[in-house]
Parts: structure tokens; C-alpha cells; sequence
């Protein structure tokens, strides 16, 4: 083992990386149904398709799409019990103002997450959160 030199600078990295399997949408509308299955793979270890998702409790007609899924049709697919076709997922909510520290506790307690940006409109997983040198915290 080699002695550091006496300038070298260390830098401290800490945190937490959930093993989510990644998925890819598979229209340029299925950002929701890719998280979903996301999370359903991860926590319940669900495995079922986009367009099952996207066609979910009947939301949307594949000869005409409008778009994804919304937050609420996101929620209620986790919410809605595995004999309902749901992940059976019964905390599952809406919180529109998450902070870095709840989101950091949700994954140390093993739960990944979606997020939302808007304009446009589009779904995302959180699965890890980092901690670079003093000030620098990503969650991606």
C-alpha cells in the first residue's frame, strides 16, 4: 500500500444506491409506465408490461394516444391491490414539496420514488442520493 503524498487531497463520498432495475420507455410517452415498472419490479417484484400499465384501469386508447399517464394514474397503480392489477402499494401519495432530507430518507429506508418535472411533462426514478466533498448532494 502506497503512502498518500502529502498534498494529495481525498475527497468524501458518501451514500446510497438502491439496485433498481432500469427500463427505457417504450414510446416517447411511457415515461410513467417505465417508472412503474420500475418501482413494481423493485419493491414487489411485479415484472408487467408498459402497455399494461398505460392501459391500466382504461385510461388511454393506444389508436389514439393523448399523452402519458398523470401522477394521479401513477398513484393509483401503485395504490390499487395486486388483485386489482395494482402494485398493492398503500402509502403511496402525491407530495409536491419532497426536500433533499426526505428524499435522502426514503431511499436509506429502502423506498425509491418518482419524480415529476413539468414543461415538459415527464417521469423520473429516484433511486440514489450522493454526498460529494462538503456541498454538493445529487439524487438521481
Amino acid at each position: 500500500m502506497k503512502k498518500l503524498r502529502t498534498d494529495a487531497a481525498t475527497t468524501l463520498v458518501t451514500g446510497k444506491n438502491l439496485s433498481v432495475p432500469l427500463y427505457g420507455q417504450e414510446t416517447n410517452y411511457y415515461c410513467g409506465p417505465a417508472s412503474c415498472k420500475m418501482i413494481g419490479k423493485y419493491i414487489c417484484n411485479i415484472d408487467r408490461t408498459q402497455n399494461y400499465i398505460y392501459d391500466f384501469q382504461g385510461w388511454h386508447n393506444h389508436n389514439q394516444p393523448n399523452g402519458g399517464i398523470s401522477d394521479s394514474d401513477a398513484r393509483d397503480y401503485c395504490y390499487y391491490t395486486q388483485q386489482q392489477g395494482g402494485l398493492g402499494q398503500r402509502g403511496t401519495q402525491i407530495n409536491s414539496t419532497m426536500s433533499f432530507t426526505t428524499a435522502k430518507n426514503e431511499i436509506n429506508n429502502y423506498r425509491p420514488f418518482f419524480t415529476m418535472t413539468t414543461s415538459p411533462n415527464h417521469f423520473r426514478v429516484c433511486y440514489v442520493w450522493r454526498y460529494w466533498c462538503w456541498s454538493i448532494l445529487h439524487i438521481y
